[in-house]
């Protein structure tokens, strides 16, 4: 009788262990996905030393090294996920598009007054790798225009945050002990946030050419409580002249001292393109009456920037573009640790910086990502679940304006959200 006691006892201790378990919620982990044939084996060993970054997540590395394309590395992805039973928390690429695939878009929407479409050069980008609900062949390509016409059909909610750190073979070890480097000073100091903004057009075009995203950033402030500091450079000549209370003008000589004693966030707001971060100046009141000048460029900005480490956050057209060989990788091989930019021109007159909080985040401009940005951070999310969240408050603005009748504003803002990409590494 004893015996059968004994194993009636062990039953029911295991009964309960096991019944525990399946109370427990499950593990949360991060998606770490690489190729291994494009990295060196100090890159690897680095990459796979920072999980003690993320006590609290499990680390799933992926190599993709046999994948082709995007659909590919999705596929993969998912089956990753399927046998673990759940999704992700997050993803992390490392490697440029030649390494693991980004998607491939088709630049193309509607105008609305002209019986035509607007195009340029595909771009690439990582946003649908920010949920697995879709049918990796149907993004294929997928256009802003198509995508506007398919939102029954294709998913466009981000369920998690997505960061590519699209490094070259080799460059991988110094960047994550950078990386540390910056994590040991942030624990002893607030980041300093710089606002480095001119015009892109003119009075007419939108409310406030002459302010722009510094006369936000004082908002953010003063209005809406989301930063704390900022510290104001802009535009002191021409026409559209900077009415704020600036600390000086553009020009790097001005404002990267700032960065020798503090780490940064840089706001930069002005044309650009894959080589250069530009001011503009205007010498009249029409929509070209303006030429540019270099703020930095891919040969002065680890030169210029060469202090702390420092995150950037651009609103210039395609200082990404392609994810590789561009001012935005250029900077992550210096003293960038991360960086919000975008791989496409950039469209949409809606960039207004004068809208309501509620506009912003019932709306889908330019300054609604920045808004949802800079609100989630305040809030206490990290960089990348802040971007994530104004990803999701911009998506949700879409889904809910399907039916708009203004096809180009919805359609290139629509191209917007699919090219502006955060990168560098996930935070702790």
């Amino acid at each position: 009788m004893k015996r059968i006691g004994y194993l009636l006892l062990i039953a029911l201790l295991l009964f309960c262990l096991a019944s525990c378990k399946a109370d427990q919620p499950p593990e949360p982990y991060y998606l770490f996905v690489y190729n291994s044939k494009a990295m060196t084996e100090e890159d690897i060993s680095a990459i796979r030393g920072l999980c003690d970054l993320y006590p609290d997540y499990e680390i799933a590395i992926v190599d993709a090294c046999e994948q082709k394309n995007a659909a590919d590395v999705y596929r993969l992805l998912i089956q990753e996920r399927d046998a673990r039973g759940y999704d992700p928390c997050g993803i992390q690429i490392f490697g440029t598009p030649n390494a693991v695939p980004a998607f491939v878009h088709k630049h193309e929407f509607e105008m609305q007054t002209q019986d035509e479409m607007f195009k340029e050069d595909d771009f690439v980008s990582d946003y649908f790798y920010t949920n697995f609900n879709n049918d990796p062949d149907a993004l294929d390509k997928i256009s802003a225009h198509e995508l506007a016409h398919s939102l029954e059909e294709i998913d466009i909610m981000p369920a998690w945050h997505v960061v590519r750190l699209p490094l070259l073979r080799g460059d991988f070890a110094d960047f994550i002990t950078k990386y540390r480097e910056y994590l040991a000073l942030v624990e002893e100091q607030d980041i300093v946030n710089v606002s480095v903004a001119s015009p892109i057009l003119p009075v007419g075009w939108y409310s406030v050419a002459v302010d722009d995203t510094g006369y936000f950033l004082t908002r953010a402030r003063d209005e809406w409580k989301f930063i704390d500091n900022v510290h104001l450079y802009g535009t002191t000549e021409g026409v559209y002249a900077s009415t704020l209370d600036l600390e000086g003008s553009c020009n790097a000589d001005d404002w990267a001292p700032l960065t020798k004693q503090n780490v940064c966030e840089i706001f930069h707001e002005s044309h650009a393109n894959k080589d250069v971060l530009s001011q503009t100046i205007f010498t009249g009141r029409g929509k070209y009456d303006y030429y540019c000048t270099d703020v930095l460029t891919t040969n002065t900005i680890n030169r210029k920037l060469n202090g702390m480490p420092y995150f950037l956050y651009t609103g210039g057209c395609q200082p990404a573009k392609g994810m590789s060989g561009n001012i935005i990788t250029k900077a992550l091989s210096g003293r960038c640790v991360g960086a919000i930019a975008s791989t496409a021109v950039l469209h949409g007159i809606d960039i207004d910086c004068m809208l309501s909080g509620e506009e912003y985040v019932q709306g889908y401009c330019r300054y609604s990502l920045l808004y949802g940005y800079l609100k989630a951070k305040s809030e206490g999310a990290t960089r990348a679940e802040a971007f994530c969240a104004g990803q999701q408050q911009m998506a949700q603005a879409f889904i809910q304006n399907a039916d708009t009748t203004d096809v180009q504003s919805y359609q290139s803002n629509l191209n917007n959200l699919l090219a502006f990409q955060n990168f560098g590494l996930i935070d702790p």
